[in-house]
């Protein structure tokens, strides 16, 4: 997998963290980024590795609709994707688009959730991911 992130307002690079491994490159590709994650060890083929990454963008996302995506590029068994949204702009509505399937599906309120700082997460998930699928996460403010 390989979160994409694009070209918007902002810092979309504030912080990155990837565990395991390290971000030891980024690059751009048309509109998108890619992240070059080592993972300072030897994998073998059959290996399961379960990643965790989080990225803090900074003064961006400014559009009254916005939107991540994660592009599937390796065999995949379980994606999810959340934002945490700042106390002061909550989201209104949330979608997920599955590009190839031409498939949307809108939000329920059981993929929001309240923090306990009272900022809200809306949190989407598949266990059934799709090779080369590009799953976008959209919100209106």
């Amino acid at each position: 997998m390989r979160p994409a992130p694009t070209l918007r307002d902002g810092d979309i690079f504030a912080a990155y963290r990837c565990s395991p491994g390290v971000a030891v490159d980024r690059y751009q590709e048309g509109d998108r980024w890619n992240i070059l994650i080592s993972l300072r060890e030897t994998k073998r083929k059959g290996d399961i590795t379960e990643f965790l990454i989080e990225r803090t963008v900074q003064d961006g996302f400014t559009q009254a609709e916005e939107w991540q995506q994660a592009e599937i590029r390796h065999p995949t068994r379980h994606l999810r994707l959340a934002v945490i949204f700042p106390l002061e702009r909550p989201c209104r509505r949330a979608t997920v688009q599955a590009r190839s399937r031409h498939h949307t599906q809108v939000l329920g309120a059981e993929h929001f959730q309240t923090l306990l700082d009272g900022r809200q997460q809306v949190v989407w998930e598949t266990r059934q991911a799709h090779y080369l699928e590009i799953y976008t996460l959209r919100w209106h403010w």
